[in-house]
């Protein structure tokens, strides 16, 4: 009887597993999100009083199961502050802006204005 040793039966699967690895393709990382071409924030365009809150809702991009999270800022911060769920409190009297970008992709962002009076 002529037996295969066990070393012999090693060094054959390894040479076959090296000549097997140029089949097999590697793994590709997964697409990266879509890149979004505009964020749209609502309400745009009003008018408050001093001492008044109101919410701003950004939207753009994202599938229904992505989370966007968005970054939002004012032009005047001595006439109003917001904060990270878009929460805007007017402290003074004029007219600013609402941005809110996109925090994955800082490009594009959004804006509103808004006259406190």
């Amino acid at each position: 009887m002529n037996r295969t040793s066990p070393q012999l039966a090693l060094l054959v699967a390894t040479l076959f597993g090296i000549g097997c690895r140029e089949a097999i393709a590697p793994l590709s990382p997964p697409p990266p999100s879509p890149n979004v071409a505009s964020v749209t924030i609502v309400p745009d365009g009003i008018t408050i009083g001093v001492g008044d809150t109101v919410r701003f809702h950004a939207s753009g991009g994202g599938s229904a199961s992505e989370v966007v999270t968005f970054i939002w800022t004012v032009t005047a911060p001595a006439l109003a502050q917001v904060d990270s769920a878009g929460l805007v409190q007017a402290i003074g009297a004029g007219i600013l802006g609402v941005r809110a970008c996109r925090k994955e992709q800082p490009n594009p962002c959004g804006g509103a204005t808004v006259t406190i009076r």
